[in-house]
């Protein structure tokens, strides 16, 4: 479309002279209209109708086509467009002939002007020169190192009568002509032919490109000026600074009754033009532009340099302020080999969320600890934009907008992915794994990884799998996955860690927004202590530190309690009054936290983990706790750390290590999921044996080596079995310190009281039953019997049985179950099949017995009644 609007526009603009050039290479070839003579195999017109370098290898190449003139006395003007998407240097150049006296540009004995692009170091600037023969004399150069890097321009040069030489250049990727240099040549006053020639290595054989190629009479301007752009100052809230397609006069420009803005804005204070630049006009008013509000410019009666009158018109705009999550990273490729249908090519997608257009301009994106500053580039209303390196720009030609950084190197396995804007505040971030890949074939490379629901930015594994297109990816369009996928968690207080010095860290579950994160009257704390200053907030919305009015006491257990709502980014709230203990921590001692269970050979789809115990009555900081075991030359590893930020671990508290906290939730019972810790790996502990290892920096503060012979030897399986310690004053290398869990709670208590656990006080009754009298009538008063069982050590198993008083046995309850030390058992007043008993009294009879052989049968009674009304 851009090519026939330009065709049109020459058609229109041009007096035609006796002699003239004009090729915009829609036609596709070089061969007539006009016609290219010289090293055509080495060049192509390409799909965007351009002339492109096509070459096999280093060299030369040019393409000349006939203009005669002869002792030139009118005035000239030559225009073109030209891209190399490199850096140029005395190996990679392009030159454009103006004027030559010889079709092959690349004879040194050559008669003419030419135009260079391209020189060593970093002053690479747009060059005139004059060359006779091997003689090159610079007449005059643009701005110095404005073509130093990849570059695309519009370039004018006119030649008066006179032979006074003017040289106009655009801003790179803008077609808005400027005045750069002039100078006066009359050396050669003749030529048959105009062209270009490049010089470039291998690496650059295909990276010159030109267009819109015009040589011939000056051209008559009867075109009215039209508005390109208009920006909004994001600092001072109160300019608008409107950019023309050609320089305006400065007369109708400064009339300030000319620009309108509605929502009772008005006219502008002032007026200005933009420093030597004729182009740009700034409009200044007293009062802040409103915030995000869609606003209308009107513009009229404004005319250019040739009186040419713009059509009055309006635009709609906004003064943007990014927000959080108004743009977000909604699609990665981390790992594009093997290839599937995508180029080989790393890229991020990021969307807008928000229905109007975001300019990027000075935005950065961080991978891990690289930044790379994104170009001034536009993504749409409810878009996509696609960011990838700029050697992979041509091959993502067609899938939709992109932008380039200078390189791009995203971690396969992962890493944090951050958007900023211009003055470093966060908008969205992603920290990604190659665990968020739901089967291997896709991790191993050729997929992205696409976020499920663009409204639930901060879920992360949650909300994102690898693409199901079948092109590996969507790139600039919707994700293949997406679908309503809301947050409906509630996020919770998680911890609060000492940090020392009067500081400590809160911590919660979920990202949570900021602006109420920082409010000191957010958060109340107990025994009057205030929060003296907020220190940070974490990157990742996560955790504030704060420090405190006071000093913390030890052994004082302090409480924090949320008094004003707090949301995660999806606002969610956090329950007001919610609250959580913390106090003055320290580091452990030998046996203050001990080993207490360990599941090392976990069910099929399960994991392992390690129960710890706080012994002490000490506040334990468990920052620089490890988990450890031995290595195969019989030394200890230096293990993996438990909580690197921090956790503290209360008297007499559970704590449960393990890679997959909801795993073992699934599994086993867990009351109190607040006592697990999820850590990025453990220790490989054996299905068989090995050694479960406890170190305070380098010192070893428990150490329990295991075996399965340990189980109770009457299990079928000891898989999904843990192991638990009995006794926590008894040392934990005593092999009789250590027992199956118990069957009752499906052979694993994690994070609470071990079900074989012991206080070693002799027991004078092993069973009892109550309450003597029971009604199961579902009314909420004795509607069970109850019979309780404890033992004085692990190990029984029993059967019980109940009679009528007939002497006939109406149920089973429990048979040849393995027991716990203590626990109890229930009868709802149901008999074999499925039928109520009827009241009366009926006969518990209760067989026992251990491996070692000890035997034991009880018989106790109860009564069944019912309530009359």
């Amino acid at each position: 479309m851009k090519r026939i609007i330009l065709l049109a526009t020459f058609s229109s603009l041009f007096l035609v002279p006796k002699a003239q050039v004009w090729d915009d290479f829609n036609d596709g070839d070089l061969i007539e209209n006009p016609a290219w003579f010289g090293d055509r195999d080495s060049f192509m017109v390409n799909s965007s109708s351009q002339l492109q370098l096509n070459a096999l290898g280093a060299g030369r190449a040019h393409l000349s086509t006939g203009l005669s003139l002869s002792n030139i006395t009118e005035d000239m003007e030559w225009r073109f467009w030209i891209r190399e998407s490199f850096s140029p240097s005395n190996n990679n150049y392009a030159r454009f002939y103006l004027m030559s006296d010889r079709s092959n540009l690349l004879d040194t004995g050559l008669q003419g002007y030419y135009l260079k692009f391209g020189e060593s170091l970093s002053n690479d600037a747009v060059r005139l020169y004059c060359q006779q023969g091997n003689t090159h004399t610079l007449l005059c150069s643009a701005t110095e190192g404005a073509i130093a890097g990849n570059f695309d321009i519009h370039v004018k040069v006119i030649r008066s009568a006179t032979g006074k030489w003017t040289l106009y250049c655009s801003d790179k990727g803008s077609a808005i002509l400027k005045e750069e240099t002039h100078c006066t040549d009359t050396t050669l006053t003749t030529s048959d032919y105009i062209g270009l020639a490049c010089y470039y290595t291998a690496s650059n054989r295909n990276k010159f490109y030109f267009d819109d190629i015009y040589c011939g009479g000056l051209y008559i301007d009867t075109i009215p000026p039209n508005i390109t752009n208009i920006a909004v100052n994001q600092q001072t809230k109160n300019e608008i600074t409107i950019t023309f397609n050609e320089d305006i006069d400065s007369v109708s420009s400064f009339y300030r009754m000319n620009y309108w803005v509605d929502n009772n804005i008005g006219y502008p204070d002032s007026v200005y033009f933009s420093q030597n630049d004729l182009s740009r006009i700034h409009l200044i008013y007293i009062n802040h532009l409103p915030v995000n509000i869609p606003l209308t410019l009107s513009v009229g009666k404004i005319t250019d340099l040739a009186g040419n009158r713009m059509t009055d018109t309006t635009f709609h705009f906004s003064l943007y302020q990014s927000q959080l999550f108004d743009i977000v990273i909604s699609e990665i490729m981390a790992k594009p080999s093997p290839v599937i249908n995508l180029p080989e090519a790393e890229y991020i997608e990021l969307k807008n969320r928000k229905s109007y257009p975001i300019n990027l301009d000075g935005w950065q994106l961080q991978l891990g600890n690289s930044s790379r500053i994104l170009p001034n580039i536009t993504i749409a209303a409810n878009g996509y934009l696609l960011i990838t390196s700029a050697s992979n720009t041509n091959s993502f030609t067609g899938y939709g907008d992109v932008a380039t950084i200078s390189s791009m190197q995203i971690t396969d396995a992962g890493q944090t992915i951050r958007l900023t804007n211009n003055n470093e505040n966060l908008i969205h971030f992603v920290s990604f794994s190659d665990s968020w890949y739901e089967n291997t074939i896709k991790k191993n490379g050729g997929w992205s990884l696409e976020m499920i629901d663009t409204e639930n930015p901060c879920e992360e594994k949650n909300n994102w799998s690898s693409s199901q297109n079948n092109n590996g990816g969507t790139p600039c369009k919707e994700n293949s996955i997406s679908r309503h996928n809301p947050d409906i968690t509630t996020p919770l207080l998680e911890k609060v860690a000492y940090e020392g010095d009067n500081i400590i860290s809160i911590y919660f579950s979920e990202t949570m927004l900021p602006d109420r994160f920082s409010n000191k009257n957010t958060y109340q704390f107990s025994h009057s202590i205030q929060i003296d200053s907020i220190i940070s907030i974490a990157n990742n919305l996560r955790s504030i530190t704060i420090k405190l009015s006071d000093s913390l006491l030890s052994g004082v257990i302090y409480t924090l309690t949320i008094i004003d709502t707090l949301f995660d980014c999806v606002e969610n709230s956090i329950p007001i009054q919610s609250f959580i203990s913390f106090g003055y921590a320290t580091y452990p001692n030998i046996n203050d936290v001990i080993i207490n269970e360990i599941l090392f050979n976990p069910k099929e789809g399960g994991v392992d983990f390690v129960e710890i115990y706080n012994r002490s009555d000490k506040i334990i900081d468990l920052r620089s706790l490890r988990l450890s075991g031995y290595k195969s030359d019989g030394s200890i590893d230096t293990g993996k750390m438990v909580s690197p930020s921090g956790r503290q671990l209360f008297p007499q508290q559970y704590m449960v290590l393990t890679t997959n906290p909801d795993i073992i939730q699934s599994h086993y019972y867990c009351p109190y999921p607040e006592n697990f810790i999820l850590m990025n790996s453990l220790p490989g502990y054996s299905n068989t044996s090995g050694t479960v290892i406890l170190l305070h920096d380098a010192e070893i503060i428990d150490l329990f080596t295991y075996n399965e012979k340990m189980h109770y030897p009457l299990l079928k399986s000891y898989k999904g079995v843990s192991l638990e310690r009995i006794n926590y004053e008894r040392k934990a290398q005593d092999e009789f310190n250590w027992h199956s869990a118990s069957s009752t709670v499906e052979y694993a208590t994690p994070g609470y009281r071990n079900s074989s656990f012991s206080s070693n006080i002799e027991q004078t009754s092993y069973f009892e039953v109550y309450p003597e009298i029971f009604s199961p009538d579902n009314d909420g008063y004795n509607d069970n019997l109850n019979i309780s069982y404890s033992f004085p050590q692990p190990g029984y198993r029993a059967s019980v049985y109940i009679y009528n008083v007939n002497g006939k046995k109406v149920r089973t309850l429990v048979n040849n179950q393995l027991l716990e030390t203590e626990g109890y058992f229930v009868w709802d007043g149901v008999i074999e099949g499925n039928i109520k008993a009827t009241i009366g009294t009926y006969i518990i009879l209760i067989e026992y017995w251990n491996p070692e052989g000890k035997t034991g049968r009880i018989k106790k009674t109860c009564t069944l009644a019912i309530k009359f009304k």
